[in-house]
């Protein structure tokens, strides 16, 4: 089966939360009241949003971020919402010059799936930010950012552990930036508060709306003390030492993303479930894996808990790549 064309691409509700920013409920009283869009429903249930959805959806929330009312935008073109993007940016940016509150655009570096996409297209200039870099990989972004210098990392995490201090550390050394703004999903307490006592940054539980990442990129950040090396205490050890090796990982971020974005011609929503539960037992793979504590029992534990996850995971992408392959999407 050959894939489907780009241009005929429909996303589920959650996907487009995801890039715009905008909750679910949030989108269906746009919808609902006041006639933003107009979806397609997939066998007369589940709305299916265009790409030109999304678009719209995203200037629409800009908008409303800069202070205008929905009853006021939601109807306008697409023409005329860009130019009121504009407009109402360039406004809101001389007033802070004129009040002195803010100078020019924040250079910052972004590293993730989801973020560096919810920056694109204007995005981050109406929240005082210029994208210097945008990388998924660290190994990438780490080299970018050698080049770029940029002021502010923003870094996207599923989790956070022991490790990924350490290479923010590295990233923030690296990129001779002066701080970062961290989002991520799951984390232990005692892993957070090491990174915020260590190092000059600011850490917010996804999700995260553009008004509150802008505050968190104008904060400055408290440091309670230097970062010191990483000794034998924080060496993670392997979890399958412990036990059967782990099935390999069938699909990147990107591709559980495109897969529960993509419409289906399965008559259910089984394949955005799919995808989804992959994501999450993945993330919590990775958590389990570097969650470990001193005690030897609580290591043990952890690493039991990897390799089950593990093989659950495994499962559903099984079962995913049957979806998949049905659907023409790989």
């Amino acid at each position: 089966m050959t894939k489907p064309d780009s241009r005929d691409e429909r996303y589920r509700i959650g996907a487009v939360a995801r890039l715009t920013g905008v909750p679910p409920v949030t989108l269906r009283a746009w919808e609902r009241r006041y006639g933003a869009v107009q979806t397609e429903r997939e066998e007369g249930k589940a709305r299916m949003y265009s790409r030109e959805d999304v678009e719209r959806l995203t200037l629409i929330k800009r908008l409303v971020d800069l202070g205008n009312a929905i009853s006021t935008v939601a109807t306008l073109s697409h023409a005329e919402l860009t130019r009121r993007v504009h407009r109402d940016s360039a406004q809101v940016a001389a007033q802070s010059a004129a009040s002195g509150k803010s100078g020019p655009l924040l250079r910052v570096a972004a590293m993730g799936v989801a973020l560096p996409v919810r920056l694109r297209d204007g995005a981050a200039e109406s929240i005082g930010l210029d994208v210097a870099v945008a990388e998924a990989s660290p190994a990438a972004f780490a080299a970018a950012c050698r080049q770029a210098r940029p002021d502010l990392l923003l870094l996207e995490y599923p989790t956070l552990h022991t490790d990924t201090v350490q290479e923010i550390a590295d990233l923030l050394a690296t990129s001779r930036a002066t701080r970062a703004v961290v989002v991520f999903g799951f984390a232990r307490k005692p892993v957070v508060a090491s990174l915020l006592e260590r190092h000059p940054v600011t850490a917010l539980r996804a999700p995260v709306g553009l008004p509150e990442l802008q505050l968190a990129c104008q904060a400055i950040p408290a440091l309670g003390s230097l970062p010191r090396a990483a000794g034998k205490e924080d060496e993670a050890r392997s979890p399958e030492s412990a036990g059967e090796p782990v099935p390999p990982v069938r699909f990147s971020p990107a591709e559980l993303e495109r897969f529960s974005a993509s419409s289906s011609t399965v008559a259910c929503e089984c394949p955005r479930h799919l995808a989804e539960l992959v994501m999450a037992l993945s993330a919590f793979e990775t958590y389990s894996a570097q969650c470990i504590d001193l005690s030897p029992q609580d290591a043990e534990l952890h690493g039991w808990l990897y390799r089950e996850t593990g093989r659950a995971r495994a499962i559903m992408e099984a079962a995913l790549e049957r979806i998949a392959r049905h659907d023409g999407l790989i």
